[in-house]
């Protein structure tokens, strides 16, 4: 059968390689089925996802319902959290704040600061495989500045879940007159970006990043797992990140950059395992900023 799409080339030159990384920012947002006031902190979270969809990667970390898990409490716990929603924009302590986690009138402005902050570090996920239900890839960090000097860095990667449906012991609670006419408990409402594991426990691998690291070199980590029983493949996101593993009264639990590759995106054999029959490109050669029309013939028929 024959595929069409098409690309338009960008202007491009040896300088954008040394050009420094994409900054993506991660808010995590404690939160519970029990919480009432936690619905009006995950309209907050979709407006700023809709707004900023490549930019803007949540986090929701349950505690006390059926939805928490033990590093997600102590994520809570570590970052003291007292009140729900609260929500921790990159875990950076913002200035005249006592702590990390901040009310969520608080969270777009924090977005909007963190997202023009520079990245020193850049964090990919390649390689995706699957294979008899378990998942696979690795994970490469590459610093393009020194980060603080004596402050201990980690990688982790988390596992979260879209479209939990909030029935049953999920259900949930509502104080907000604004959603759903004010009621209790509402209907057809789902669970997104809910935190299901932490494959480097709750504050990141201790093998990822070297004590003295070098400015420019590849660090990797490979990472597998499979999925718990209930959970939904393509609902599925994975998210790698980079952060501070200090103290967090002394703003050093700042993650750095981040990266997220969602689940329904990694293919059941590798892209090399499609077979590609005959592909052709048009007009061929294209100059820089003109739209090419690629066609191909895959020898069967893919349903990724």
């Amino acid at each position: 059968m024959r595929k069409i799409f098409t690309l338009t080339l960008l202007a491009m030159n040896t300088l954008a390689f040394a050009q420094a990384p994409m900054k993506k920012v991660i808010l995590e947002d404690f939160t519970g089925t029990w919480c009432g006031y936690c619905p009006d902190g995950t309209i907050i979270i979709d407006n700023l996802l809709a707004a900023n969809p490549s930019t803007f990667i949540p986090v929701a970390s349950h505690n006390g319902d059926a939805l928490e898990i033990p590093d997600g409490a102590a994520i809570d716990a570590g970052l003291n959290v007292t009140a729900y929603p609260n929500g921790a924009v990159d875990r950076y302590l913002f200035s005249g704040e006592a702590k990390i986690p901040t009310s969520r009138s608080k969270w777009s402005a924090n977005f909007n600061t963190r997202k023009n902050s520079p990245a020193i570090v850049s964090v990919s996920i390649v390689n995706p495989k699957v294979s008899s239900g378990t998942y696979s890839a690795t994970v490469k960090v590459k610093f393009v500045t020194a980060p603080a000097s004596g402050v201990p860095l980690k990688m982790n990667v988390y596992l979260t879940e879209d479209s939990i449906a909030a029935t049953g012991t999920y259900e949930q609670s509502n104080y907000s007159s604004n959603i759903q006419g004010g009621a209790s408990i509402l209907t057809n409402w789902f669970h997104n970006a809910t935190l299901r594991k932490a494959l480097g426990g709750a504050w990141g691998f201790s093998t990822t990043i070297p004590a003295t690291l070098v400015v420019g070199t590849e660090y990797t980590e490979n990472i597998s797992f499979t999925l718990g029983s209930a959970w939904v493949a393509k609902h599925i996101n994975v998210i790698a990140f980079v952060a501070y593993d200090g103290t967090a009264a002394s703003n050093q639990k700042e993650i750095l950059n981040a990266e997220q590759l969602p689940l329904k995106y990694w293919y059941p054999t590798g892209m090399q395992d499609v077979n590609i029959l005959d592909i052709a490109s048009y007009p061929n050669p294209a100059s820089m900023s003109q739209i090419v029309k690629t066609s191909f013939n895959l020898k069967k028929r893919w349903n990724g």
